[in-house]
């Protein structure tokens, strides 16, 4: 259901997450981006923790 609340809380949990860590840009916050995310974008944020 679109206005589950369980539902909208994981997902601002995972924008959140996913901002915090550097995966996702702040201007990008919705699920349809977290769909479209790559493996490469993951990796490329571990590169540059391993690294700086």
């Amino acid at each position: 259901e679109e206005k589950d609340e369980k539902r909208l809380f994981q997902g601002n949990a995972l924008l959140r997450r996913l901002v915090r860590i550097g995966v996702l840009d702040e201007s990008r916050m919705k699920l349809d981006y977290v769909l479209g995310l790559r493996i490469e974008d993951f990796l490329e944020r571990r590169l540059q923790t391993q690294v700086f």
